[in-house]
């Protein structure tokens, strides 16, 4: 009860609902404005802690794209800068990994895989391989011997690319891997936890060890239009599925145990689908649609669309008076599952300008 009233107080008093992501502060005085220029650390803070859902957290994470400063490096992967605050004091205005692990993470919990990997691969690269001291995991911004970074990375590749997320104390462990989806194959091994994935054709495994017995609850993303069987340890097995953002997430409870073989078998693979970039000015029409699917619903949070109609699989609408950089989340049929689409619109107001 308590963890909801915070978490309805923050978004009463610092989501920028026309604008979907959260404020950096309020002003205690005067006009009590909300300061829109946030930094990184209110856009992963909240989503990391659990208190937005996965909506406001793709809408928030959308800021961090356009409103920040992103360097995308030659030899793959992003980083992302801090704020865009100057002159910036000490640590508030850094390319710092510690800052981008914590986004990645933010991305991996968000279901966004693609997004998160790219954060995690390009400050990996550049720390390892291009930085002043190779191999340090490591920033020159703050040291090349002090390691705030190593915990950070640490997290980001355990408990979101592999997605670990133990419970002990309710006798229950998650795994949620958020891979990227041209992987087939992936493993880790920690002292708390083993995970083995490898995909071959139309077929999907996971070996699961843990140090402890738990119960495991296991949410898989797939890419297909239909699931022809699910099993454990080599018995079928009850599942469920819901939309995830470029995927279908395949839910399983499995009892506890220390060691799990979960195999899905997919009846046909789907594309790879990502978020659809659109520019278009105030009082245009404009008409969503995805090539690999029909859209069922959509949900507009900041009001991008009026006289919105859906039809045949598509939304049809005017752009409304918001100029700026907005987001649309639609669920998408694919076969006998469905997927999240995010819809990022780019919107100009000629007029204005």
């Amino acid at each position: 009860a308590q963890a909801e009233k915070i978490r309805a107080a923050l978004l009463d008093t610092l989501w920028i609902a026309h604008k979907g992501y959260m404020g950096q502060y309020k002003e205690q005085g005067g006009h009590q404005r909300v300061h829109e220029d946030s930094w990184l650390g209110a856009i992963f803070l909240p989503i990391e802690t659990g208190l937005l859902d996965l909506e406001h957290a793709a809408q928030s994470l959308y800021y961090t794209e356009w409103a920040l400063q992103r360097v995308f490096l030659p030899f793959g992967g992003n980083r992302c800068w801090m704020s865009n605050w100057v002159p910036a004091p000490w640590s508030t205005r850094e390319l710092h990994p510690g800052d981008d692990y914590a986004l990645a993470l933010a991305y991996f919990r968000a279901g966004l895989a693609e997004e998160g990997w790219d954060l995690l691969k390009g400050n990996y690269l550049a720390s390892m391989y291009r930085g002043v001291v190779p191999g340090g995991l490591a920033s020159a911004h703050c040291g090349t011997d002090f390691s705030d970074i190593l915990s950070m990375f640490c997290r980001v590749v355990v408990e979101g690319l592999f997605g670990y997320q133990p419970d002990y104390p309710a006798g229950k462990v998650r795994i949620a891997p958020q891979f990227p989806a041209a992987w087939d194959k992936g493993s880790i091994k920690t002292p708390d936890v083993e995970i083995h994935f490898h995909s071959e054709g139309e077929t999907m495994e996971w070996n699961v060890t843990l140090a402890r017995e738990a119960r495991i609850q296991l949410d898989l993303p797939v890419r297909a239009t239909a699931i022809s069987k699910v099993e454990v340890n080599g018995t079928p097995a009850q599942w469920s599925a819901r939309s995830g953002f470029g995927c279908s997430i395949v839910r399983i409870e499995v009892d506890a145990c220390q060691k799990v073989i979960v195999r899905v078998e997919l009846e046909s693979i789907a594309a790879v689908n990502h978020a659809i970039s659109l520019t278009g000015d105030v009082g245009q029409s404009v008409r969503l649609t995805c090539d690999t699917g029909a859209i069922t619903e959509f949900h507009d949070p900041q009001s991008v669309l009026t006289n919105a109609s859906l039809t045949d699989g598509r939304v049809d609408a005017q752009i409304a008076h918001h100029a700026g950089y907005h987001s649309i989340i639609a669920t998408i049929a694919i076969g006998e599952l469905t997927q999240l689409r995010m819809f990022k619109i780019h919107i100009c107001d000629p007029d204005a300008e």
